[in-house]
């Protein structure tokens, strides 16, 4: 095995980290989405279903390229998630939130392959 001096396997090391940082940098935009969809997934399965329109309505959007949101499309899902005065919640986003999480790491993940 080839002998290295110190500093030039850190300069390397940093190298690598750099290229690496800059290639995930790069894609950012489309980890993000990913990430979305896998939480989208997710919040679909945990909708409450009554004729559907709510599972449905769940998508998710590109706001610019640091910020994906993901969404129902319909006045009720607040209702749904949060709950009224006469209706308990039904929460199905932010359990999404929990139950997605290893597979959104599963995209950073195949990011750094």
């Amino acid at each position: 095995m080839k002998s290295v001096e110190p500093n030039q396997l850190a300069a390397t090391i940093h190298a690598d980290i750099d290229d690496w940082a800059s290639a995930i940098l790069g894609r950012k935009t489309e980890i993000l989405y990913k990430m979305g969809v896998a939480l989208e997934r997710h919040a679909k399965r945990l909708a409450p279903v009554d004729t559907g329109t709510l599972r449905a309505s769940i998508h998710t959007v590109k706001i610019d390229n640091y910020t994906v949101e993901v969404r129902d499309g319909v006045h009720y899902g607040v209702y749904q998630e949060y709950g009224t005065s006469k209706m308990a919640a039904q929460p199905f986003m932010r359990p999404a939130i929990y139950s997605s999480e290893n597979d959104r790491r599963a995209v950073m993940l195949e990011a750094l392959k």
